[in-house]
């Protein structure tokens, strides 16, 4: 009797071999669609290759907040050893001082939330060495424009303005912005403000006239208070403030996105 061929079974049901640059996909993917800190653990424990892989998406987006610190607490040596991965910031609780620190040690920032609450030179130095495209910040901790300043506000696209804006000289640094297309504005702010930014910022396309508090845990909506204005690059919106600004951050639904939204069905209506 002829001996039979081995069986195949042992290879049919064993383990795929992906290729690592597919596998390392796949995991970056989990990791993005699912942001649960319990989660996020069970991924980094997998093997030491796929912790080496998530590592720098994991910091992509930090958050410095009391009652909201992600993914960690962080501190200088956290700072010291993932800062080059951190794509957004958000800087509150902290002193300028220390935001001083923290901000060099993360050259790749391309979005930055300072809510430190003042000004400060050094600072505002370590802020203009950063090619940012999105800053969220009080105008006065900004100080006067200044040219090395020209150099900071040349990349930024959309700026998120915290303070309460009484009087159109509060906002003359604007103008110094060439290439902003996006300024959310605090709706207590006078209207006076907002009819100035349409004005003279010629390259505005969208602004949020905002209104909400730091922790409202409700996403982004309109907001009914519209401001007394007919120019459709207004859109009035209601939001968290922090999560809003986390939602963002993570690729979600933030007010820059609902805002254009908007402001797309209408020009196309």
């Amino acid at each position: 009797m002829a001996t039979p061929r081995r069986s195949n079974m042992s290879s049919d049901h064993a383990d795929p071999i992906l290729p690592p640059e597919l596998e390392r996909l796949i995991f970056i993917y989990a990791l993005k669609n699912d942001l649960e800190l319990e989660h996020v653990v069970n991924l980094l424990i997998i093997a030491r290759r796929v912790h080496d892989w998530l590592i720098p998406s994991l910091f992509e987006v930090v958050v410095v907040y009391t009652g909201h610190h992600w993914p960690t607490r962080f501190n200088l040596e956290k700072f010291q050893k993932y800062g080059k991965h951190v794509r957004h910031l958000l800087l509150c609780s902290v002193t300028p001082g220390e935001a001083a620190e923290f901000i060099p040690l993360c050259p790749n920032l391309t979005n930055l939330a300072l809510w430190t609450g003042r000004y400060d030179t050094a600072q505002i130095t370590a802020v203009m060495q950063l090619h940012l495209t999105r800053l969220s910040v009080e105008i006065r901790q900004l100080g006067i424009a200044s040219p090395a300043q020209l150099t900071l506000f040349s990349t930024i696209t959309h700026l998120d303005v915290g303070d309460v804006l009484t009087s159109v000289t509060h906002c003359q640094i604007l103008i110094h912005f060439p290439v902003l297309t996006h300024v959310a504005l605090v709706s207590a702010s006078e209207i006076s403000v907002l009819k100035w930014v349409l004005e003279q910022c010629k390259s505005i396309k969208v602004v949020v006239w905002v209104s909400g508090m730091d922790d409202d845990p409700y996403p982004v909506r309109l907001d009914t208070d519209s401001p007394r204005t007919a120019d459709p690059r207004v859109v009035a919106l209601a939001c968290g403030y922090v999560k809003d600004w986390i939602d963002g951050a993570h690729g979600g639904l933030d007010m820059w996105k609902f805002a254009d939204g908007i402001i797309a069905a209408r020009r196309s209506s």
